[in-house]
């Protein structure tokens, strides 16, 4: 740091200091003692007498040394000391013989920590020559270097030369110092390993020699003494050094450019006719090839000129808006996304690149891009790489030689034979000539002034135009000022218009006035003026006024704008044509508002601009499209060169303006599109004298403009919305926050109202949870200590001394931040949110602000949209506090002298607040001190209470206790206290850990206590009893108002239908509505004789009890497989057969499954009175549909049907009438196969070839571009390209979407790589798709699931099964469903056939084969997809399927009367209990399943519970079920009279979740049934029952 110590500080950075010096005084001893006791060892070497040189003494060296430990630092220095000692002996010089040495040793910016740690230092030296003194305060810093400095394993490995040590360089030093080194040999021909090491010897006469040609005054000035050193014939020895470096200490990669700068002035002052021998030495690859690389950097850079590479941007951004705006056709959407791909692949598999990669595997990507974004020069060499087609290109590459050493590979000679020389030549083309610095063709330019003054000549009035140039360099140089002013004069005047007067104003912002410049210029404008034409004054910026660009020019424009028709500002330079003005005065002049120039569009021009720039002009116009919708149509905000109507400039300046940054001009455009001014673009021609290589902008400035760019953004309003409650009372609402949980709206009258955001943008939230973060898993309550992988992330990025400053800002983005918490709460996927509303109601009384719920429906209008809301939605109405925490401290710092002690108070206020949540019985550990908590009549008060729970098996202290200074109130804390006296602000946030720490340790020591009835939790309801605290909301706020009768939300139903489509999870088609359940009356009467007959055989599994049915065949299982044998006995006999198939897994209906007796699906009766099973009533259809058939003898038939499927046919049901039409043939050959469709074959709903696929999403254009707008609009980044793309552009975006993929279809993808992103996206794209299908069929039909009933003519089910077994074999039986084989093979074409679902089972050769056998059993079959025949495979009746607990619930919901089922709802939530073949009497209460060990919940806000075949409990006895919990009771096998109570998920899942959700077993404890026992889950409970059913019967 740089502040001035505390005393504290002071003397413990003195007692640090010391500590280094006396530590640095033991290793120097220590060192020198070792390297005398070596020296002594190797004279008395036998072999030191025969050595000669360095190399044969250090080996000597070496092995004295070495005693079986790695060497630390300071052995390999000993080593050194001693070796250098032993040789000077050797040459023959008397090693105690004092010798001159001037050592040269400049203090001007050398290491930084050397400044302060001695104070002779200071003494010996002028202060002067000490740059400044950086003061390193803290200790673990130093500590850090010291552990390296003797730890060996520090010790880096990579060497420049022999006998080189190197400790400490970071990756980010290797590259640059390797790029540096191979520049330096290419450029200048110095072929030394290391040129910049500060220890070099010279002698006297070298000095003397070169130092006329010694011009260098960088960094680099090494490189030119040694390079005039060679050039003179002296011979210049390298030996290896000990080398300690550190990121505290290095300076060296900021002097990066500075260095390289160096190099290429010293390349520049060497005579053009001069040429150095390219003569490298023999070394690694990897510097060779580098070397050549950096060598043709100028050339390569060159190729791609700043004019190509804006071609290039512009054609990319011409592709995508004409796709989006729809004026492109399919060819050219195609041919863009195809060359798109095609040059991802070819970047991703360039040869060139993988080199570059390769030999940068132990620097990493990672540092390339910080060197990149430290250093923007490097992007010359990096875009080279991926834009050029240059000699660097050709030569990493080509096929033919790719690197240096399979060239010796491909001549078959050995690499010591042959030189890099001839690699180069022989390798590669000769080179081609460098492309000369790109040009600008005026010839646009100057048509654009002469039409615009040609137009001008038709303005009757005479107008004044003034324009501002600011400049701030008080050095500014009379012949550059003299240059710029009068060009600018005589450019206009020769343009001159009579009745338009020009004036020139200088803007003067210097904030030093000594040269005298302004005289000078005044003069200049004086005399260069011409009265009615071109005049020229200076404009002083006054004293006491902001002298910033913005301020500057705002003041300029205020002045002028009273005597000028029109006023605009220029840069002060001669890149723009000046005569450019004319173009925007007509602009300004027809649309009476606000012309300006851009640098970006197709007829403007820029020459030289550097890419760097281009790049960081392309990030900015991005940022600025993203953070401000309103200029989403412009294409540049930031070119000097804007030209206003005195009126609009005159609204502007009464709004505040104060940027003070280069955002100056985003500032000012936004006011006036937030005014309605018009704001048009003209094309203007930008050119730069030269490429500037020193470096291209200011880092600082730039990170000021995005710092001011998100500070406007945050500074605006406020989107307000209009809340309609019904027309009687209709009032306005405004977006005020979101949290993780809610959208809060503010009301006129002084509430809130607080939506979820599933209701509010279901699409958005659906996609995220359910597509986007579909494969996340979910999070319980019990999880959340080491779940919690999102607040992690946030949580360093804000603690970031880098990102935190942002955090006020972002937070203050309201939109951002409701996105933001969709995103966090999507991916999170916590379980436990909004569980804490019903108990804070009940017992939150003066703790938590009052709120209520919304219990009827009620009409909102939000975002412009009416919306109809019903009470399960979960919207809570709540009053107003007057400050939250924050508010509160904020006031504090902006007006208390004491704001240690105030801001402690409120510390202290809030965790005592805390104790008294704890005494009423709640807590929520995760409460935000700042934003969570508030004032309400004077009185803190919990504003979210979401989260708030009552259940001690629910608090986690020790994680809380660890995790206090990540949590988010103290980190925003810190923050917020960042510009407060560093004392005060850490007695604060000591005073925030401490008084957190007190509160948590008291509660871990209350929690044993409380949990036997003695401690504090809870208190207050012990003692006042559990009703006294209901929240009471005030009377005076409003009810919320009634929709009209038959209003319908268009958003119904969506985020749950997506979610359904994400499971798999299929509703009903059932155009006729669903059975009616008075057909069990009917079928009791009409069947009871028959109950027990065989006239059907009943296919079961395993478990199965068939001790007193003679009608089952028990089988694995009831897919094609395990059947086989029963069909193929019935296709040998003379009889019709039908086939209940009962032996699936049944997944989603086990827990029915298991209980009954029978252990099947469809032994489960639904009814208590008449005691059908299901099973039966799937027989009494089919043979509804035999006797139809039979009485038309129209053959022999085997009809299959499922057990679940409740298909309640007659002799009257249309779907019998329309089966034996089907088989009757329509005057054509009868159909051997019948099956349930949906209408039209699915073509509408599921495709299943790919003509229709590429038919049914163009028909769902419209609804893609629907559903891709309501996702985009919730996103704040794409609300201007919302605003830019019109509502007719979007379909046509889709439809050319469609028009590529049916072309990819047809021509085939571009050849991609696997390993590439490209063959991920795709397959997700396809995944995506599905899941749109499903959606949309449940939206459009109600439903995509069919009943299961397929019918067989006897032949074509004889031949299918002898086609089934030649193509699988009897292992894989059990995988090959009826519906993915032979309905598929009816339907699909060979494209679905073998794109979607083939078995892994079989080869896709085989598969293709068994894809032709079928097609040809379905042409001898008559099996069509005619219209005809599809109409009449359209299921039409009544039906529903039963295969899961969730469809059951719905089936006997809808009817309500014929069953009776109890419903109840409660303030917070909409709970519904339903009683099948059940006592009604039982009492059931429902457990929130958040509380509970449940791992997914269905609906936050929806609790069922289904409660099957529960009778004979005591209706005083409450069973406790968890919300979305099925409850059902079975008998113990060893006893008929005894029996458990069981419950597990059910819901609208996908039957693996199902499957591996906890089954629970109720035991009586205290009164009540409660679930205590972990029973396993669905897979244990399967095979619990599969092994006792193999056993004898009891």
């Amino acid at each position: 740091r740089k502040n001035v110590f505390t005393p504290a500080e002071r003397t413990k950075y003195e007692q640090i200091l010391r500590e280094m010096d006396r530590r640095k005084s033991v290793i120097e001893e220590r060192m020198f003692v070792k390297a005398n006791a070596l020296y002594e060892t190797i004279i008395k070497e036998k072999t030191f007498l025969s050595a000669h040189n360095r190399e044969e003494i250090q080996r000597i060296a070496n092995v004295a040394s070495y005693d079986g430990n790695f060497k630390s630092i300071d052995d390999y220095s000993s080593v050194e000391l001693a070796v250098s000692k032993a040789l000077l002996l050797k040459c023959g010089e008397a090693v105690g013989k004092k010798q001159t040495v001037c050592v040269l040793a400049s203090m001007f910016q050398e290491q930084e920590r050397q400044k302060p740690l001695r104070k002779t230092i200071l003494e010996e030296f002028d202060a002067e020559d000490i740059d400044r003194v950086y003061i390193l305060t803290y200790e673990n810093d130093l500590q850090e270097e010291i552990e390296m400095y003797e730890d060996p394993s520090y010790i880096d490995v990579q060497k420049r030369t022999k006998n080189s040590v190197v400790i400490g360089k970071s990756k980010l030093r290797h590259l640059q110092s390797y790029a540096f080194n191979f520049l330096v040999r290419a450029l200048l021909n110095v072929q030394l390993t290391d040129t910049q090491a500060g220890c070099k010897a010279l002698l006297p006469e070298v000095v003397r020699k070169v130092h006329k040609e010694w011009k260098e005054i960088s960094m680099a000035f090494d490189v030119e003494l040694l390079r005039v050193a060679i050039k003179s014939g002296y011979r210049v020895h390298e030996e290896g050094i000990v080398w300690t470096d550190s990121d505290l200490d290095s300076k060296s990669t900021d002097q990066a450019i500075p260095m390289y700068n160096g190099v290429w002035n010293i390349f520049n002052r060497i005579p053009s006719d001069y040429t150095d021998a390219f003569d490298l030495k023999q070394e690694p690859e990897f510097s060779s090839v580098f070397a050549f690389f950096v060598r043709k950097l100028k050339k390569s850079y060159n190729d791609i000129s700043p004019v190509a590479f804006k071609d290039f941007t512009h054609w990319m951004e011409d592709s995508v808006v004409t796709i989006a705006t729809g004026h492109a056709d399919a060819n050219d959407a195609y041919d863009f996304f195809t060359q798109c791909v095609s040059w991802l692949e070819e970047v991703m598999q360039k040869q060139y690149v993988a080199f570059f990669v390769s030999h940068l595997t132990d620097i990493g990507v990672f540092d390339i891009v910080q060197l990149v974004k430290r250093k923007p020069l490097y992007w010359k060499l990096l875009v080279s790489m991926l834009f050029g087609t240059n000699d660097v290109i050709s030569l990493l590459g080509t096929e033919k030689y790719l690197t240096y050493f399979d060239f010796h590979a491909a001549k078959k000679m050995d690499p010591s034979e042959q030189s890099f020389n001839n690699w180069l030549k022989d390798g590669i083309e000769p080179a081609k000539p460098a492309q000369t610095r790109a040009t600008i063709d005026d010839t646009k330019r100057m048509t654009r002034i002469k039409t615009a003054k040609y137009q001008l000549l038709s303005m009757s009035n005479k107008v004044k135009v003034c324009v501002a140039f600011y400049f701030n360099m008080d050095g500014t140089d009379t012949k550059y000022a003299y240059k710029v002013i009068v060009s600018k004069m005589q450019a206009l005047q020769q343009e001159h218009i009579d009745g338009i007067t020009w004036e020139i104003v200088l803007v003067d912002g210097r904030k030093t006035k000594t040269s005298g410049i302004e005289k000078y210029m005044q003069t200049l404008l004086q005399n260069k003026s011409v009265p009615g034409k071109v005049v020229g004054s200076l404009l002083e910026v006054p004293d006491d006024h902001p002298k910033d660009k913005g301020s500057a020019l705002r003041y300029a424009m205020n002045e002028i704008s009273d005597r000028a028709d029109y006023v605009g500002y220029a840069d002060f330079s001669d890149k723009i044509d000046v005569r450019e003005m004319l173009v925007l005065l007509h602009t300004a002049w027809k649309n009476k508002g606000i012309a300006i120039g851009t640098r970006r569009a197709h007829d403007s021009a820029v020459s030289n601009k550097p890419i760097p720039m281009l790049l960081r002009s392309t990030a900015l116009n991005l940022l600025v499209k993203t953070l401000f919708p309103n200029l989403f149509h412009l294409s540049d905000t930031q070119t000097g060169f804007k030209l206003f109507h005195s009126e609009a400039w005159k609204r502007l300046r009464q709004s505040p303006m104060i940027e003070t940054t280069l955002a100056f001009d985003i500032e000012i455009l936004q006011i006036a599109a937030q005014l309605g001014l018009n704001v048009a673009e003209e094309p203007v021609d930008f050119m730069d004298a030269s490429q500037n290589t020193s470096g291209f902008g200011d880092e600082e400035q730039l990170q000021g403009m995005f710092d001011a760019c998100l500070q406007l953004r945050a500074r605006q309003s406020a989107h307000t919305t209009t809340l309609s409650l019904g027309k009687p009372s209709a009032l306005r609402a405004s977006l005020l926050a979101g949290g993780a949980e809610n959208v809060v709206y503010t009301l006129d009258d002084g509430s809130l109202v607080k939506i979820p955001h599933e209701v509010v943008a279901p699409y958005l939230m659906g996609f995220l949870r359910y597509v986007l973060f579909k494969n996340r898993p979910v999070m319980n309550i019990h999880d959340r200590a080491d779940g919690l992988v999102t607040t992690g992330l946030i949580g360093k990025l804000i603690s970031s001394e880098r990102l935190r400053k942002y955090v006020p800002t972002l937070r203050a983005w309201t939109t951002l931040n409701i996105f933001v918490m969709r995103l966090v709460t999507s991916y999170e996927k916590k379980t436990f949110k909004s569980i804490g509303y019903e108990v804070s109601q009940k017992y939150g009384n003066d703790l938590i602000v009052p709120f209520r719920f919304v219990t009827a429906p009620c009409e909102l209008i939000l975002e412009n949209e009416r919306r109809v809301f019903e009470p399960y939605d979960g919207i809570k109405q709540s009053v107003v506090v007057s400050e939250t925490v924050k508010d509160r401290i904020m006031h504090l710092m902006s007006s208390s002298s004491i704001l240690a002690r105030d801001v402690c108070e409120i510390i202290d206020e809030y965790c005592l607040f805390l104790r008294r949540l704890w005494y009423r019985g709640l807590f929520d550990l995760d409460t935000n001190m700042l934003y969570d908590v508030g004032y309400y009549n004077n009185k803190l008060m919990v504003l979210d209470p979401g989260e708030m729970v009552n259940d001690l098996d629910l608090i986690d202290i020790t994680t809380a206790k660890s995790h206090v200074l990540s949590r988010y109130d103290y980190v925003e804390l810190n923050i917020l206290l960042e510009n407060v006296d560093k004392k005060e602000a850490d007695e604060i946030l000591s005073r925030y850990v401490l008084k957190m720490n007190e509160f948590l340790v008291y509660i871990e020591e209350d929690v044993s206590k409380s949990k036997s009835g003695q401690g504090d939790f809870a208190w207050d309801l012990r003692e006042h009893g559990h009703d006294a605290f209901e929240i009471k909301f005030p009377d005076r706020f409003k009810n919320l108002h009634s929709p009209a009768i038959g209003s319908y939300d268009t958003y119904r139903g969506v985020f749950s239908s997506i979610r359904r489509s994400a499971y798999g999870y299929q509703y009903a088609y059932s155009p006729n509505g669903l059975p009616s359940l008075n057909v069990f009356e009917a079928h009791e009467k009409k069947t009871t004789r028959k109950r027990h007959a065989c006239d059907y055989i009943h296919v079961v599994g395993k478990t199965y009890d068939n001790s007193d049915d003679d009608c089952t065949s028990v089988v694995d299982a009831g897919s094609v497989g395990p059947v086989w044998k029963l069909l193929q006995k019935s296709t040998r006999t003379h009889d019709s057969d039908i086939y209940v198939l009962d032996a699936g897994e049944a997944t989603r209906s086990s827990l029915l499954k298991y209980a009954q007796k029978k252990h099947s699906k469809g032994s489960v009766i639904m009814h208590a009175t008449n005691k059908i099973p299901l099973q039966q009533y799937a027989n009494i259809s089919a043979q509804k549909i035999l006797e139809q058939l039979q009485t038309k003898r129209l053959g022999e038939f085997v009809i299959l049907t499922s057990s679940d499927d409740f298909i309640p046919l007659n002799e009257d049901s249309k779907q019998i009438v329309k089966i034996v039409e089907y088989f009757e043939g329509l005057n054509s050959f009868p159909p051997g196969f019948y099956w349930c469709d949906l209408p039209d074959a699915g073509k509408e709903t599921l495709p299943m070839t790919k003509d229709d696929m590429i038919a049914y999403f163009k028909g769902q254009v419209a609804n893609v571009a629907m559903v891709s707008r309501e996702i985009l609009k919730t996103v704040p980044f794409f609300e201007g390209a919302l605003q830019y793309i019109s509502q007719d552009d979007m379909p046509r975006c889709v439809d050319y979407f469609v028009d590529i993929a049916n072309l990819m279809l047809s021509q085939g993808t571009p050849q991609t790589n696997q390993s590439t992103s490209t063959s991920y996206v795709l397959p997700w794209l396809a995944v995506v798709a599905q899941q749109f299908m499903q959606m949309r069929g449940e939206q459009s039909i109600g439903g995509t699931k069919t009943p299961f009933l397929m019918i067989f003519r006897k032949p074509f089910l004889q031949e299918f099964l002898l086609i089934f077994e030649r193509y699988f074999s009897r292992s894989s039986w059990n995988t090959i469903t009826w519906e993915n084989l032979l309905c598929r093979a009816m339907k699909s074409d060979r494209f679905v056939w073998n794109k979607f679902d083939r078995p892994q089972c079989i080869s896709s050769i085989k598969w293709n084969a068994l894809f032709d056998e079928l097609q040809m059993l379905k042409y001898r079959h008559n099996i069509q997809m005619t219209n005809s025949q599809n109409e009449l495979r359209v299921y039409v009746d009544p039906w529903q399927n039963l295969d899961d607990p969730a469809a059951l619930f719905r089936l006997f919901c809808q009817h309500k009367d014929t069953l009776g089922r109890q419903v109840f709802t409660t303030n917070a939530c909409y709970n519904r209990v339903l009683y099948v073949n059940s006592d009604k009497n039982i009492q059931v209460n429902i457990l929130k399943t958040n509380q509970f060990k449940s791992q997914i919940v269905a609906d936050k806000s929806r609790n069922n519970v289904l409660v099957y075949n529960v009778h004979n409990v005591d209706p005083s006895i409450s069973i406790h079920v968890p919300a979305d919990h099925i409850l059902i009771q079975a008998s113990n096998k060893d006893s008929s009279d005894q029996f458990s109570l069981y419950s597990t998920l059910f819901g609208e899942y996908d039957k693996t979740i199902v499957l591996k959700s906890m089954i629970y077993k109720y035991v009586l404890r205290n009164g009540k049934y409660v679930p205590d026992i972990e029973f396993g889950n669905m897979s244990d409970v399967r095979e619990y029952f599969t092994t006792f059913a193999s056993k004898s019967r009891p």
